[in-house]
């Protein structure tokens, strides 16, 4: 698993792509913490001539977890371009079918790409933990919250990658393979989209929504719920995807 993993990371910095999307990623979740903190600052303002506004504003609820939200939303379309290639291309190549003879399982295979792609993430979500350290500087910060919301994306990051994965080997093409991912990714966002308006919807549906689990997460709720939640998903995903290669190895 350990050369599956060192193979990908190094695939992913020797080549333009993961260094494009990290700095877009930061570019664009930089941009609205900036946007968040400004509103956040004006709306102080104006509060400070009244003592009972003042209470009612608080960095937290301002720009720390519409943050962390729009970083999960920020994934959910970055996310499918890094898994897109992880089998799919391989696939193309005729490699999958070589590495099918290395002295390896499909699950160090599997979880070997799984953790590559993980760590573009967690490079990602550590540069993007300058806005908190900024923002440190300015107000009080509760880090408790800011680990909790962190520790959020990176489970939804886990749960994400999983699914990109399972479309990857689904196919040959990475760009059918994106299609899925986006597909079933904006699927999940649907639903909260869907809960929100309509009531019976929110009752069937929105404990179903990553964007939930992660909204909470990031308001420092961190319960066995939310965990299990994001495990039993990556779980579920990283075995279709290794039942996914056995089949296919069977029908070579």
């Amino acid at each position: 698993m350990l050369s599956i993993l060192k193979r990908e990371l190094t695939a992913y910095f020797n080549s333009a792509l993961a260094w494009i999307v990290i700095a877009v990623f930061i570019l664009i979740s930089g941009f609205v913490f900036v946007s968040l903190l400004g509103i956040y600052s004006e709306q102080s303002l104006a509060a400070s001539s009244s003592p009972f506004g003042a209470q009612s504003l608080n960095a937290t609820d301002r720009v720390m977890v519409p943050t962390f939200q729009w970083i999960g939303y920020l994934l959910l379309f970055f996310l499918p371009v890094l898994t897109m290639r992880l089998i799919a291309e391989e696939s193309r190549i005729g490699m999958l079918e070589m590495l099918f003879t290395y002295p390896l399982t499909d699950w160090e295979i599997v979880l070997g790409k799984f953790l590559g792609a993980l760590g573009v993430v967690a490079v990602m979500l550590g540069l993007s933990s300058s806005y908190f350290i900024m923002l440190g500087r300015m107000v009080t910060v509760e880090w408790k919250l800011v680990a909790a919301g962190y520790l959020g994306v990176m489970l939804l990051s886990s749960a994400f990658v999983a699914f990109g994965i399972w479309a990857s080997s689904l196919t040959s093409s990475q760009m059918i393979s994106a299609v899925i991912t986006y597909g079933g990714l904006l699927a999940s966002w649907l639903v909260v989209i869907a809960g929100d308006n309509v009531q019976t919807a929110k009752e069937i549906f929105g404990g179903l929504s990553p964007m939930d689990h992660l909204v909470e997460m990031a308001r420092g709720t961190v319960t066995s719920h939310h965990l299990v939640y994001f495990t039993a998903w990556t779980c579920l995903f990283l075995f279709l995807t290794v039942r996914t290669l056995e089949s296919r190895k069977w029908s070579d």
